[in-house]
């Protein structure tokens, strides 16, 4: 009897405490949507001046006829309605930590299981195919199973687009990015199927042999999208077939990276404080050298976008300040890989205009160093060097002489007396 059928018991059990959860969720998520559509059926009837209940839209809505005597206490005229949606929301949040635990507990059954069942005879199967098939008929074989439609976008598998990103996102979205991961992987029946490759290049499942080859085959095959580059260093060097492999020596293709410092509006927690912002693009530096882990130069086609933008509320000169920062905190990684002899093509993406301009060739070009230039500047970079040496932090703007700095080093170090948002 297989490890499944022997804990089909048991795992039924875990599966029905995620159904009952999930049903849990959808009723606490009616009472709280519930609770304010009839806070706003009473303050709508309460305001005598507002008849935009007599119009069609709130003839048609259900909610004006909800029966009063449903919910007596909520009729009172000091009822407290944002208590009670707290203790509403307290309960769906409880829920979906509870959730979150079942579907903890039922893959760590089942992907045990299944591990128990598979490694046998797979590795078995390796053996019959290795002593039947080439290489090359196996490596087709491995390319059709590797193929995973739900993560490919335009032909390229995107990795790090269901991760929380703490700069820029709220807590509320690490809740729902949590449950949206848990759900995928309970329906696919492990969390390897936000890997590359899936299971498939789990040597827990297939066994190290057959891992390799598959592993091989998915770096070296597709071509790969990191919509956020704090994911660039796991893509590029996590080993999940036991046998130290490194996925940066056989990636090659198109390559697209995403590089976010801000989602609109320029208020996000990096850039706060200078201690945040500094730390934060001194990071992004750090990151951004993985790309020139990558050994197959010849072979990639890497295309970076820089998403940025002219911060809402703030002066101009902050706009200007920022894109400086931002610009020096990529500039070594970036002139490194042109001069390397990578093709590359890096784009500023302005969130606030959607509009995107390329900077790396044509009249809007940021990269206009020769490898001499480049290896002269890069040879006054002591030990332990930072690009922050370069930055102009926010407290340096007090200073009468800082709009005609930022305009000088925008023209020394880039070519340009003004960033994008002043071209535009």
């Amino acid at each position: 009897m297989s490890s499944v059928e022997a804990s089909r018991p048991r795992l039924q059990t875990l599966k029905h405490a995620v159904d009952s959860t999930e049903l849990a969720i959808r009723r606490a998520e009616w009472a709280c949507s519930s609770c304010e559509k009839r806070q706003e059926r009473r303050d709508r009837f309460a305001n005598d001046s507002d008849d935009s209940f007599n119009d069609g839209n709130g003839l048609n809505d259900p909610w004006l006829f909800v029966d009063p005597a449903s919910y007596a206490d909520e009729e009172a005229p000091d009822y407290d309605y944002e208590a009670k949606k707290q203790r509403l929301d307290d309960e769906e949040k409880r829920c979906k930590n509870a959730l979150q635990k079942a579907h903890e507990a039922f893959l760590e059954e089942f992907e045990k299981c299944v591990k128990q069942d598979s490694k046998t005879d797979l590795e078995a199967m390796y053996d019959l195919m290795s002593e039947k098939l080439p290489l090359e008929i196996r490596h087709m074989i491995y390319e059709d199973v590797i193929f995973d439609l739900r993560r490919y976008f335009r032909g390229s598998y995107c990795y790090g687009q269901d991760q929380y990103n703490t700069n820029f996102q709220s807590d509320g979205t690490a809740y729902e990015l949590v449950l949206q991961n848990g759900r995928h992987a309970f329906h696919t029946g492990t969390y390897d199927g936000l890997q590359p490759g899936g299971w498939a290049l789990n040597e827990e499942y297939v066994g190290q042999r057959m891992a390799r080859e598959m592993a091989e085959i998915c770096y070296s095959k597709k071509n790969f999208t990191v919509p956020e580059i704090g994911y660039l260093e796991e893509l590029l060097c996590h080993d999940r077939t036991g046998t130290g492999l490194k996925p940066y020596e056989f990636i090659q293709g198109k390559f697209t990276l995403g590089i976010t410092t801000t989602k609109c509006n320029g208020g996000e927690r990096i850039w706060r404080t200078t201690e945040n912002e500094f730390a934060y693009l001194n990071n992004l530096y750090r990151q951004l050298n993985n790309l020139k882990l990558l050994t197959r130069t010849s072979e990639l086609d890497i295309e970076i976008s820089l998403r940025t933008s002219a911060p809402i509320r703030y002066t101009e000169i902050e706009g200007e300040r920022r894109f400086l920062n931002i610009m020096e905190a990529v500039r070594a990684p970036l002139y490194d890989l042109i001069h390397k002899g990578v093709k590359m093509t890096i784009s500023q993406f302005t969130v606030s205009t959607v509009k995107k301009t390329l900077i790396s060739n044509g009249p809007k070009n940021y990269f206009k160093l020769t490898r001499e230039e480049w290896e002269a500047e890069k040879a006054t970079h002591g030990e332990g060097w930072l690009p922050s040496e370069h930055f102009v932090s926010a407290e340096e703007l007090t200073e009468s002489e800082t709009d005609s700095r930022i305009r000088r080093l925008l023209r020394k170090r880039w070519g340009h007396v003004q960033s994008l948002y002043g071209i535009y």
